[in-house]
């Protein structure tokens, strides 16, 4: 099993509603430093096989894990910590 970082979000916004969108896609920073384009589905996969995602803020608080799970048929990725906008995943740079 290996752990992930992730450090940016894919996102395309939802029907009409700019204001909304939703992740398609995160750049993440492997165990040995290296960094990728994840596509969700290659992330939902990667998780269901016991790998780990999660964001990592600048300062002192913890990592927050990644979830995924499947909504009106759509993958949804969702850090655990979402009410803390450090570890939020829509508070990360775009790629």
């Amino acid at each position: 099993m290996s752990a992930y970082q992730v450090v940016a979000t894919r996102q395309i916004p939802l029907h009409a509603d700019a204001r909304h969108a939703r992740i398609v896609g995160v750049q993440a920073r492997g165990e040995q430093g290296g960094e990728r384009y994840w596509p969700i589905d290659h992330v939902a996969d990667a998780i269901h096989h016991g790998d780990r995602f999660f964001t990592q803020p600048a300062d002192d608080m913890e990592p927050a894990d990644v979830t995924c799970y499947r909504c009106y048929g759509h993958w949804v990725l969702r850090s655990r910590a979402d009410e803390a906008d450090a570890n939020n995943l829509n508070s990360l740079p775009r790629c």
